[in-house]
């Protein structure tokens, strides 16, 4: 179809990501090759291939970078162009560079995600809790009341503003990382999902697995008996871990044991 894929992928919405074992002299692959599915063990040792040849996050350092005025963070697509892209230089104010940028390919944009997943949630400025008042009015986290200033913001210290009082409000815009930061703290951005099958339990090969706790995929939907039917997701992001992990404790008898057993065992 024209796109560069590298180990197991799934470009044909067949059963499962697959990945060919032959390619033509130049380096296409066509259905008449031969092809291997990535289930198991094959994919937990292909993603490993992977991760260790995946190219480094292109976008500019730190990952904040403007286009037309708006923030943006690590790959995006600001310009309508059908794909995703980041800066790769900026100017002395952030701006995007025209013709400094880099396209996030599949393996790319997992390197950008990485690290914009690694981003703390502390760095949110807001006043503590985040709820405050404008003209008497209740706001929360980063907002724009009466659509003044240029972009968000929130008051770091008082949790009282007026119009009057603006001037020397000690305050903060809410852009790029800090945005996110602050929408995770209020609710608004939802926290990574787990993607795994509800419960988190499926076999595979007669052996019993749950959620991402041995494996680095999990399935997404199982059969009657909880047999793996070829469909999965991936669970390499540690903010996906995490959150298939917090499940497994809470869900399964083996997760309360680690979680709760230095309590409830004498």
């Amino acid at each position: 179809n024209g796109n560069s894929y590298s180990y197991c992928n799934n470009p044909n919405g067949a059963k499962t990501a697959w990945c060919p074992t032959a390619l033509n002299s130049d380096g296409t692959y066509t259905s008449n090759l031969p092809f291997t599915y990535c289930e198991g063990e094959v994919l937990t040792a292909c993603d490993a291939l992977k991760d260790a040849n995946r190219p480094a996050c292109p976008c500019v350092a730190g990952g904040e970078w403007k286009y037309g005025g708006q923030s943006q963070m690590y790959c995006a697509d600001p310009s309508g162009s059908g794909f995703q892209w980041c800066a790769t230089e900026t100017d002395s104010a952030g701006n995007y560079q025209s013709g400094k940028y880099a396209k996030c390919t599949a393996d790319i944009l997992e390197s950008c995600e990485a690290l914009e997943d690694a981003e703390p949630d502390s760095i949110c400025p807001c006043v503590a809790g985040g709820q405050w008042t404008f003209d008497g009015k209740p706001q929360s986290y980063c907002q724009k009341p009466n659509g003044i200033g240029r972009a968000r913001w929130c008051p770091t210290e008082s949790a009282a503003v007026t119009t009057a009082s603006m001037g020397r409000t000690k305050k903060k815009f809410c852009e790029g990382k800090v945005l996110k930061a602050c929408q995770k703290l209020e609710g608004t951005r939802l926290p990574t999902q787990c993607p795994c099958v509800d419960g988190g339990q499926f076999t595979y090969k007669n052996k019993q697995y749950s959620y991402c706790e041995k494996t680095n995929w999990c399935a997404t939907e199982v059969d009657a008996l909880g047999k793996f039917i070829g469909k999965f997701a991936k669970c390499k992001k540690a903010s996906v871990k995490k959150a298939c992990h917090a499940l497994h404790e809470l869900t399964t008898t083996e997760g309360k044991d680690a979680l709760f057993g230095s309590y409830t065992k004498a």
